[in-house]
């Protein structure tokens, strides 16, 4: 049962959010209370979010002699909202009590969430999902960092997110008991290892996060303390980043249905954090048959239009990723994208690709089969990805379960082929595992089957889910992260090529499996077992500062430097790629006669400083 159970699960599910700590039935005595709602006698100051009725009941209680009713909604968001309670950067526990009398349904899930605006961007995190019974009362609850530049902050009460509402979740609902508690700000421990400087020396070391993340000061530490690369969790997935509006108003205009345009309005707080921060992105994702809306695929960008032609869609994608790819050079040039996946999971865990349909509809299906009939999207997809990315950006190949033996082979296949055509530059195996499967010498063996394509191999969704805290689950968690780095180490070191361990998420509860612990670090930002079971065997390695036109590596910039880097343009010697890196002076990305000119003007002082 637990290998479906973790074959069912889709690797890229979406994240959500670290600010976010669920709590049961928490222990609020040595809580500072804020302020509490019992609505005795007001609404006390709650509003509706659209045209809802909200007003004082005495039909239910949960304690007291009444409650808030909220009433006429007419969208599974429309609830009860409070503003000007919480401050940027402050850290709360809120409780909420709700409850439905409606015998028709015997069951409904709600939701108490937070709202703000973060660079200008709203942003909608949960704060607690869980399902009512009927006539029957229900607390929301959960610890909540709000982001120091957060902006028009409120929280809110509703029925649980839904793509299709139906009148159930429109159904009336009462409130009570909402009690707002303040808390010391989490702090992480600053007197451990960096993962970033004990593996500096063989691959990146990455994390997922997601926009309502940043500005969470733990966060933030987190991140630069211990993490090289960003992977956005979201927002940079295709129905984050196409827009149907703009889409239709430009075939309106021009009778041109090629031409989708796009927006990266829901990653621009992820992008400044980047660019605040100088961290490089790790692009995901761009062709997926999940979280891509159907309008995409279909005559006229209509939903309910025709599947267009293979023609048609060839153009659409290229556009798609051109646009893209321009729109983040031209708005974040600084930003670096090191890496994109530019598809990903396109195949079954028996090597074949996914049924055709909309996944919108029936899940795992594809809309790209429903146009292409096969995976023969994907070549085209690693084409305009080639001509469209950033120079220096690598491209890969990306999928879970990677270590089914059918799908295993189906990548290695057609990533070997792909790379023969010099499409592509490696493979990125998620790794979503469990403590019960795979078993390590299986994970181990996938791995280097992928490391002999002589492709790079890059973890790119790391996380390890165990059914409970207990001391025996943490330390086989931690046993088995702990091997996954020794073995990726031991590769390197004999001479292949992972140039990147990526961590799906910061804490526990931020993580999409967190009802499973997955992570490294546990939801209060303190390091679990499995993070020492990784650097345990080895020692901070601080970042050397790059001394530009140092060919040696002596320290010094001579006309010995200038000598090897003239060879190297004459195809006398190969320079390794990190000395290439220091020795391209004037930064148009290759090394050649001219900086050796530069080099040896600088090496005379002719020129006192190099370009870069």
């Amino acid at each position: 049962m637990l290998k479906k159970f973790i074959a069912a699960i889709t690797a890229a599910a979406a994240l959500t959010t670290s600010l976010i700590i669920p709590v049961n039935a928490a222990d609020t005595s040595e809580y500072e209370l804020q302020t509490q709602y019992t609505f005795e006698s007001s609404t006390e100051g709650w509003s509706g979010r659209a045209s809802e009725n909200l007003e004082v009941s005495t039909k239910w209680a949960q304690s007291g002699s009444s409650s808030l009713y909220i009433s006429n909604r007419t969208s599974y968001w429309n609830g009860a909202a409070m503003y000007n309670t919480l401050e940027p950067g402050g850290t709360y526990y809120i409780s909420a009590y709700v409850l439905y009398d409606n015998s028709s349904y015997s069951s409904q899930s709600f939701q108490l969430s937070l709202q703000y605006d973060s660079a200008g961007s709203p942003q909608y995190p949960a704060i607690a999902t869980k399902t009512a019974y009927n006539c029957s009362w229900l607390e929301l609850s959960g610890e909540v960092t709000i982001p120091t530049d957060a902006e028009n902050i409120s929280f809110y009460v509703q029925t649980a997110y839904t793509t299709n509402p139906t009148d159930q979740d429109l159904m009336p609902f009462y409130l009570d008991n909402v009690s707002v508690y303040t808390l010391p700000s989490p702090e992480i421990q600053w007197d451990i290892k960096s993962l970033k400087k004990c593996f500096s020396e063989y691959f990146t070391v990455g994390t997922a996060i997601m926009s309502s993340q940043c500005g969470i000061q733990a966060n933030d530490d987190l991140v630069n303390k211990h993490f090289n690369s960003i992977t956005f969790g979201n927002e940079l997935k295709p129905d984050y980043t196409l827009d149907k509006s703009a889409s239709l108003a430009y075939y309106q205009q021009t009778g041109d249905q090629t031409n989708p345009q796009v927006k990266i309005d829901d990653a621009r707080v992820l992008l400044e954090y980047c660019k605040k921060y100088d961290i490089p992105v790790r692009g995901h994702v761009l062709v997926w048959h999940s979280q891509t809306p159907d309008w995409f695929f279909k005559e006229g960008y209509s939903d309910s239009g025709n599947w267009v032609s293979e023609e048609v869609m060839i153009a659409r994608m290229e556009n798609y990723i051109k646009n893209l790819m321009e729109l983040l050079a031209t708005e974040y040039p600084t930003v670096e994208f090191y890496a994109w996946d530019v598809v990903n999971e396109a195949f079954l865990d028996n090597g074949s690709h996914r049924v055709a349909g909309s996944n919108n509809v029936t899940n795992e299906t594809s809309a790209w089969v429903s146009v292409f009939g096969d995976n023969s999207f994907i070549e085209y997809a690693f084409k305009f990805a080639r001509q469209y990315a950033p120079e220096g950006c690598k491209l890969y190949y990306n999928d879970y379960n990677e270590y089914e033996a059918g799908k295993q082979a189906a990548i290695i296949e057609t990533c070997t082929d792909l790379y023969e055509k010099g499409l592509i530059d490696g493979i990125g195996l998620q790794s979503h595992l469990d403590i019960g499967y795979p078993t390590i010498s299986n994970y181990k063996k996938s791995l280097l089957a992928y490391c002999q394509t002589g492709l790079d191999i890059q973890i790119t969704e790391l996380d390890i889910t165990m059914s409970s805290y207990s001391e025996a689950n943490l330390q086989t968690q931690a046993d088995y992260y702990g091997q996954i780095f020794d073995y990726a180490v031991e590769l390197v070191n004999q001479g292949y090529n992972i140039s990147a361990v990526v961590l799906w998420g910061l804490i526990d509860t931020d993580s999409w499996r967190a009802s499973k612990y997955p992570l490294i670090f546990d939801d209060k930002w303190q390091a679990k077992e499995a993070y020492y079971a990784i650097v345990d065997s080895y020692e901070e390695v601080e970042e050397s500062e790059i001394i530009y036109g140092d060919a040696n590596g002596d320290g010094i910039v001579n006309s010995i430097d200038a000598t090897m880097v003239t060879r190297h343009a004459l195809k006398v010697i190969n320079l390794s790629d990190d000395v290439l890196a220091c020795c391209d002076v004037n930064g148009d990305g290759t090394v050649n006669s001219i900086d050796a000119t530069i080099i040896t003007r600088y090496a005379l002082k002719v020129i006192t400083s190099l370009p870069v």
